[in-house]
């Protein structure tokens, strides 16, 4: 063979390789072109129902705006009508503040005519609070001075009714004394026991018993009259304690002493919470 078949015999091979291998770019590209054509095809029949899903929701939308523009449009009907009310009542009010400002310009002028007059009567008036706040104190004053004499009334008064019976004790002590001295042939006179002199002996510490209590309507003061008195040896301002049985029930301070009876006034601060004087209670000087 000769170098020219031989160069021929390459050269057709060489065009043999490329012929194959351009075949197979050729079926590569088909079938790529073939998937993307049927990729295509699905992404239009998407994009289409997209499309019809978009134009179906557009005129739903459409309907829906149509509905609402319908009630805005009666809405907005609605506030003209208000516009309108609230306009006239607006004119209304306009004119009821010209009214009430003329009617406040008047009141005003009147009230700058009465000024001078109301100065005077303030100034009356406070002078009349002055007085009448110096008769209060004038007042209190009288009323503490009338509470001390109904406490010491009310205290003078259970007095006289104690020296009363004492008194009575007393008239029926002499009478029954004028009969035994009668009835021993004795004289009647005091100048003739005038040397005879009684034994003094020192008050014993004995215990007496509360015969009836009392509280001042007025002052609250309570008043308790004792069985106790000078012939037992006390007198006024003594203070004597108060007892039901072992109970303690508080300090009471003698203001009026008779010969047989005395009267007190509770110490307030010496009583217990609940502590309350009653008839029949034991009275005694011993702490």
């Amino acid at each position: 063979m000769t170098f020219v078949g031989k160069l021929l015999v390459v050269v057709q091979l060489v065009l043999a390789v490329c012929f194959m291998a351009f075949a197979g770019a050729v079926f590569t590209a088909e079938t790529n072109w073939r998937d993307k054509a049927t990729q295509l095809q699905v992404d239009v029949q998407k994009a289409r129902d997209d499309a019809n899903a978009a134009t179906a929701q557009q005129q739903q939308l459409q309907t829906d705006l149509g509905g609402q523009v319908e009630q805005l449009g009666q809405k907005v009907a609605l506030l003209d009508g208000q516009l309108k009310q609230t306009s006239d009542q607006l004119s209304r009010t306009q004119q009821e503040l010209q009214d009430a400002r003329t009617a406040v310009d008047r009141q005003t002028a009147v009230a700058n005519l009465s000024q001078e007059q109301a100065t005077f009567r303030q100034e009356e008036t406070t002078r009349q609070r002055e007085r009448n706040q110096r008769l209060q104190e004038q007042i209190n004053e009288l009323l503490a001075k009338v509470r001390e004499g109904e406490d010491a009334l009310f205290a003078r008064d259970l007095t006289i009714e104690s020296m009363q019976a004492r008194q009575e004790d007393v008239i029926e002590q002499m009478g029954t004394y004028r009969q035994i001295l009668l009835a021993n042939n004795m004289s009647l006179r005091p100048e003739d026991y005038e040397n005879l002199v009684a034994a003094a002996e020192p008050p014993p510490r004995v215990t007496g018993q509360v015969l009836d209590t009392r509280i001042s309507k007025t002052s609250g003061t309570e008043f308790v009259v004792i069985s106790l008195g000078k012939d037992d040896g006390f007198e006024k301002g003594h203070t004597l304690s108060v007892y039901r049985g072992n109970n303690y029930l508080g300090k009471i301070k003698l203001t009026s002493v008779e010969p047989d009876k005395a009267v007190g006034t509770v110490i307030p601060s010496s009583r217990p919470r609940n502590g309350q004087i009653q008839k029949g209670d034991n009275v005694t000087p011993k702490l």
